[in-house]
């Protein structure tokens, strides 16, 4: 039984940048979501990119 998207690709990949600028808090109460919602999106993004090489996300920023 899989899950509905409830949000569009627009919506996820803005709450990822907000998160990315502003912290995850933050982007969940600009853009009116959940705050775990934007967590999950926010870590997901994270590990996908870390896979590919690249860290421009905060949490790797020292490794730059």
């Amino acid at each position: 039984m899989g899950r509905n998207n409830k949000y569009s690709k627009e919506i996820m990949k803005k709450a990822v940048e907000l998160s990315e600028n502003e912290g995850c808090k933050k982007a969940s109460e600009t853009l009116g979501l959940p705050y775990k919602t934007v967590y999950n999106w926010y870590k997901k993004e994270s590990k996908q990119d870390s896979k590919n090489g690249n860290m421009r996300y905060k949490d790797f920023q020292s490794y730059n």
